[in-house]
């Protein structure tokens, strides 16, 4: 559990510095929690209206860690198989649609 309070106050500091860039700043998300329809809109939000709306963000470091630490889900059954995969830099003749396929299960909701 110690490792997950220093990683979390890693993305703390990291997002920090991210939410110091100026307001206007379109955001584009990697990933999101939960399934979406592909109705061909982009996912995408300005920078102001996160802080303004995202309501961990207004949080302190301590009770933003502690927030994050009580949500952390269990890991999916493929979390291995892709860890191995990444470790391993190649995934030439793996399904790599069953093994991502659908919402990011580990994403913090």
């Amino acid at each position: 559990m110690e490792i997950a309070r220093q990683k979390t106050g890693l993305l703390y500091q990291s997002l920090q510095k991210l939410l110091a860039l100026e307001s206007k700043l379109v955001i584009y998300p990697g990933h999101i929690s939960n399934s979406i329809s592909f109705d061909q809109k982009l996912i995408c939000n300005t920078l102001g209206d996160i802080k303004n709306n995202v309501e961990i963000l207004q949080l302190n470091e301590e009770d933003f860690i502690n927030n994050l630490l009580q949500k952390i889900p269990k890991r999916p059954l493929n979390f291995n198989a892709i860890v191995k995969l990444n470790m391993k830099g190649n995934a030439k003749g793996e399904d790599l649609i069953e093994l991502e396929a659908g919402a990011n299960r580990y994403a913090i909701a």
